[in-house]
């Protein structure tokens, strides 16, 4: 299984999260190699808090780059680049339970 975590802090996060998370959710459907999709807003809003999270599961690597580079993904990468203050990313295979 291969993993996808972005932690995101955007402008105006009470209109734009809603919105990251409509349009990043629309993505299963259109993208068959999304095996799993999360997004979570963050609640505790602590002075180290990211205001969103996303996760994707993959079955492999090749999956996770067909996923990066699809049109749709990349729309709504290109809406969260035009909200977005900072991003951080890992990236990882999984082998465990």
């Amino acid at each position: 299984m291969f993993i996808h975590v972005v932690f995101y802090r955007v402008e105006d996060p009470d209109k734009n999260v809603p919105e990251m998370k409509k349009r990043l959710l629309s993505l299963p459907a259109k993208i068959g190699v999304i095996k799993k999709m999360r997004f979570g807003r963050d609640e505790i809003k602590s002075p180290r808090s990211v205001d969103a999270c996303l996760y994707v599961e993959f079955d492999s690597k090749a999956d996770y780059l067909a996923y990066k580079d699809h049109p749709d993904h990349l729309a709504v990468a290109a809406f969260i680049g035009s909200i977005k203050k900072e991003s951080y990313s890992a990236d990882y295979e999984w082998e465990g339970v």
